[in-house]
Order: C-alpha cells, then structure tokens, then sequence
C-alpha cells in the first residue's frame, strides 16, 4: 500500500542508476557459476565474463551485488570526481538496515565481487562492433583495526577488522553514471524492504516494463520466461512454477503487489495461460498523483494558509520581486506566471538572499535532458521545504 507519510524520493532512497541496469533482468536471483549475457537495446551486455588475463575467476552478479550497486551509488551526493567516501556501518544501513559485524564483513566480500566482476559491453558504432570489458568499482580501500569485543574468540588472536574508507568507481562505470539521458532510478527502499530474493530480482527491472501499463493492458510474461529472466530455478511442472510465485503467507506476489514505484504502486496477477500450458504474470503501474500536481496542489495550500499564519510577512511583502528578479528567475528555468503571489509570499518569508540562494542550487547540475521544467519543479519543492523549516505554524509536506 502507499505510504501515506511518504518519504521524498532523494537520492538515497531512489539513487540514479545506468537504465539498462532497471530495464532488463540484470541482476540474477541467486548466486551464479557462470557468465549471463544480455540484449539490451542495441547493447550486447556479458556479466560475469572471463578476466582479460585469466588471473582469477570472475564471478557473475546476482541480486546481493544489485542491491550493493545502489545502495553504493545511493552515497553519490559525497563524491569527490569517481570516488565516494562512508563507512561500512553506513553502507550496511543504507544496504539492509543492520549492521552487525559478521554481516559488514559479508558486505565487504560483496562490494569486492564489484571490483572483480568483468562485464562486456558491445554495440555497433556505424559500420563497426565496438566493445569495452570494466569492473563497476574500480578500487577500495580499507584499513584494518583490532577486533572491538574483548570477549570474541578473534580478540586473541591475530585477525582484524577491515574498515572501509574510499571506493573508487571505474573511470567506465563512471562515464555510464555521466550520460544524464540514459539514467533511471530504482526505489531502494523498497527493494531492500522485501525478503525473497526472487522478488527483489524481478522488482529491480518489471517497474520499468510496467511502468505506463494499466489493468487493461498490463505487461505479460509467463512464469516461466521470467524464472529463466532472472537465472532462477525453473521447475518443471506448472503447478511448481505458481507455487514459487503463491506459496507461503509472505509470497513473492504478496511481496510485489502493491510495492511502490517511482510514480505509483506495482500491482500484479497470475492466471492460467489460454493454452493452459503454464501460467502467466501481469504487471501495471497504479499511478497516483504526481509530484507536480501535489507539489502545486500544496503551493495553493501553502498560499492560503500563509495569509492566516504569517500576518508578519504582509507587512514584509510589500517589497515586491523586482522585474530584473522576475527574469532571472525566467533564465534559470523558473516559471514565474501563475507562480506569483506563492514567490512573492515565500519572497517575503525567506528573505531575498536565502530565496535567491535556493532558486541558483534548484538551477545547478541539472541536465539538458531533464530541462527548465524539472528546474522549475525543483524550486517548488525546495521552497516548499524550507518554508516549512522556518516556520514552526508551517504544515509538512509529503512532497
């Protein structure tokens, strides 16, 4: 179900990713013992593919590492160029909401899997097949430390704790991260929130593919294409093939059904195929509001409200924004008609130089492709939520 005091989708819960990564089955639904290739668009994508000089094995991703992934670029607001500082502890959090020693240590060796795991990339450049082969983490360091417990076996001995300091994305991965246009998100929180790896396998990709669809025309897939999607265990009985999907009281279609997406909620349905050969899954989005109406429907809730809460700041707006303010604002992206007596109220309740400070970082760091509206967006919203930050009268939005 939605949240009904949900969470703004900032970078840590909805952390930006490379699309190809949420729109195919990249990720597998349990350990593998071999490389997975995948056609994605117009890219042949090998995960797991041999070392470049045969010097060790290189073992293929599978969900862990998916979920390691974004939680790793959930930290992207730190880095400094390609490299990204936190602690384990941190990372475990954001990972799994525990942070217990053995299971940090687990994470260690996953975000290791991430140094070591090659993974080819070709497509064709004009007349041309191009391919590079990269790690997503180019390197990590760590520094080691005595054992904390004095009562653990380990403390007499002579093991250590690792404690992690920087990770270093690979310059390719990184290049991947850059290309503004092809980049998506993934809610990780609520990818993290389910327990069945199976679920979290096929809800890190069926959002993208459900996304648009409704009741009527949902995604279909039968249960056992997206069983071989994701490299699970595919039974050979249809029956066995539903009950991976139906048993227990926590099912993976319980799991997924109502999980929230980046516009909506996912819901899902199996039914018996027409042939009755095996079953089949249907995915769409349930939309609800979005962002920008609720943002706009909160602005004209803010602006009434305002008149009754703040009588000081009447006294204060007389100092109208200036037409040289009004275009800047228009240069930077910012719709200033149908937005006037919102700017000029928030004008007067935040102070010229902290409203113009938030219109220059609503304006920064956005792409071409994302464009003045999404500035525009940006702006409110931060508005929005600085005014609630200073005034103790201020209702909260959920924006």
């Amino acid at each position: 179900m939605i949240s009904k005091n949900k969470e703004p989708l900032n970078e840590s819960i909805a952390p930006r990713v490379p699309k190809d990564l949420v729109s195919a089955p990249f990720f597998a639904a349990r350990p593998q013992d071999k490389p997975r290739y995948l056609n994605i668009g117009d890219v042949r994508w090998g995960i797991g593919v041999e070392h470049p000089t045969n010097h060790r094995p290189s073992p293929a991703l599978d969900i862990r590492h998916g979920r390691a992934c974004f939680a790793l670029l959930s930290f992207r607001e730190r880095a400094q160029g390609r490299d990204i500082e936190f602690s384990i502890y941190e990372f475990s959090r954001r990972y799994a909401n525990s942070c217990g020693g053995k299971f940090c240590r687990n994470l260690l060796e996953i975000l290791f899997d991430l140094r070591d795991t090659w993974i080819s990339r070709e497509w064709r450049n004009g007349h041309e097949t191009r391919r590079e082969m990269f790690t997503i983490i180019g390197d990590i360091k760590v520094h080691q430390k005595g054992i904390r417990r004095s009562d653990a076996k380990e403390a007499d001995g002579i093991q250590l704790d690792l404690e992690l300091d920087r990770i270093t994305l690979s310059p390719e991965f990184f290049d991947l991260l850059e290309d503004w246009c092809n980049l998506s998100r993934i809610r990780l929180d609520v990818l993290k929130s389910m327990r069945s790896n199976l679920a979290q396998a096929i809800y890190s990709y069926i959002p993208y593919r459900a996304a648009g669809r409704t009741k009527s025309t949902p995604y279909e897939i039968t249960a056992e294409s997206i069983l071989q999607q994701v490299s699970a265990r595919v039974p050979p009985a249809k029956s066995s093939r539903a009950k991976v999907f139906l048993q227990h009281s926590a099912s993976v279609i319980r799991q997924l059904d109502g999980a929230e997406t980046l516009d909506g909620v996912l819901r899902v349905s199996i039914k018996e195929t027409i042939d009755r050969r095996d079953y089949k899954l249907l995915f769409w989005e349930e939309r609800v509001a979005s962002r920008e109406d609720r943002t706009t429907a909160t602005k004209t809730s803010y602006t009434s409200q305002m008149r009754l809460i703040e009588p000081s700041t009447h006294h204060n707006s007389s100092k109208k924004l200036s037409k040289s303010k009004i275009l800047e604002l228009e240069r930077k992206g910012i719709q200033f008609s149908g937005y006037e007596d919102f700017f000029e109220l928030m004008h007067a309740l935040l102070g010229e130089d902290r409203f113009e400070s938030i219109a220059r970082t609503s304006a920064s760091g956005v792409s071409e492709c994302e464009g003045s509206k999404f500035i525009h967006q940006r702006f409110l919203n931060a508005l929005i939520k600085e005014a609630a930050r200073v005034s103790s009268n201020f209702p909260t939005s959920d924006t």
